[in-house]
């Protein structure tokens, strides 16, 4: 179910971070992993400039991607993208075995830059590919 809920949510949302402005979160002490004093570093994400400090409207973050339902995880949410998965006669890209294209960096290629974060979130990017 997770890897479902995450495939979902490359359909929803893609924010980057400002790598600027810090939130970092405090490991408590005696954490079985981390040292004691040990910090998980986190940015916020970028905001649209028109909102935050200084306005009526709340931060709001800025998605690079359509914040709905549209198979973009599949098929991209720009028209390059798009282009890039497709073949001159419109069918989708794949690999040997029918799988998900290879990227030049040597990862599966999909609809979404986050399609190979995880064996099973690749799995389902593979799924529209078979027939």
């Amino acid at each position: 179910m997770y890897a479902w809920g995450q495939f979902i949510d490359h359909d929803l949302d893609l924010v980057t971070t400002d790598g600027v402005n810090h939130i970092d979160v405090a490991v408590p002490k005696g954490d079985p992993i981390f040292p004691d004093g040990s910090s998980i570093p986190i940015t916020r994400s970028v905001i649209d400039p028109a909102t935050g400090a200084g306005t009526n409207v709340p931060a709001t973050a800025v998605n690079q991607i359509t914040g709905w339902l549209d198979a973009s995880m599949v098929y991209g949410s720009t028209q390059a993208v798009a282009d890039s998965l497709r073949l001159p006669d419109g069918h989708m890209k794949t690999s040997s075995g029918n799988n998900l294209p290879i990227g030049a960096d040597g990862l599966p290629t999909a609809g979404d830059v986050r399609a190979a974060e995880n064996p099973a979130l690749t799995a389902l990017h593979a799924l529209p590919l078979s027939q």
